[in-house]
């Protein structure tokens, strides 16, 4: 029983994210990507393990989300 709650609730959560990328005119991974970026800023390799994504992946869907000035990049000190 608790599973099938557990996984119908993923399965809202799912189509939520999916709705919310689709009007922002976002993939679902740059959704998650944006999503996960703290407003003090995080490292790329932090990113890449929250997001579930390889770093060829994740910095695509970074310059992607700079290109729409939704987020910069800056070299950590």
């Amino acid at each position: 029983m608790l599973a099938e709650y557990l996984n119908s609730f993923l399965s809202n959560m799912n189509a939520i994210a999916r709705r919310v990328a689709s009007n922002n005119n976002l993939s679902l991974s740059q959704y998650y990507t944006l999503r996960n970026i703290a407003s003090d800023g995080i490292s790329m390799g932090a990113l890449s393990s929250l997001v579930v994504v390889d770093n060829s992946t994740l910095t695509r869907n970074i310059n992607v989300l700079i290109s729409r000035e939704l987020v910069d990049k800056r070299r950590s000190e």
